[in-house]
C-alpha cells in the first residue's frame, strides 16, 4: 500500500467518525444515562484528559459513549424488554413453586 492509498483510506474513514456533532449525545458507559458531564478540575481538559461524572450511577472516569438519541432509545427499549422478560420468568417460577410443580419441590 502506498502513502496515497493510505491517506485516501484514512480520509474516507474519518468521514464516518463523529466527534461531538449536533446529533450525538454523551452516554454513561455503565448505566447508559445521558446525565453525564465533565467534572471541573483546574487541570482537567488541558493538562490531563477531562474526567466525566454520571449523576445517575455516580460513575467517574475518562470514558464515555457517544451516540445518537434514536440508537440510545432503541437500546434502552431492548434493555427494558429483557428486564421484563426476566421478571415474567421469575414470576412464573414462583407460581410453579406455589403449585408444587417446580422440580425437586415437595409441597407439605
Amino acid at each position: 500500500m502506498n502513502i496515497r492509498t493510505f491517506l485516501s483510506n484514512l480520509r474516507e474513514g474519518s468521514k464516518n467518525l463523529s466527534r461531538g456533532s449536533k446529533d450525538t449525545i454523551k452516554v454513561c458507559p455503565v448505566c447508559l444515562s445521558h446525565k453525564i458531564g465533565p467534572e471541573s478540575s483546574w487541570v482537567g481538559g488541558w493538562l490531563t484528559p477531562a474526567r466525566f461524572h454520571c449523576q445517575k450511577c455516580n460513575y467517574r472516569g475518562y470514558v464515555y459513549l457517544e451516540t445518537d438519541p434514536e440508537s440510545l432509545r432503541t437500546v434502552l427499549e431492548e434493555k427494558a424488554k429483557e428486564k421484563q422478560d426476566v421478571l415474567e420468568e421469575q414470576q412464573q417460577k414462583v407460581e410453579d413453586w406455589d403449585k408444587g410443580s417446580y422440580p425437586n419441590h415437595k409441597k407439605d
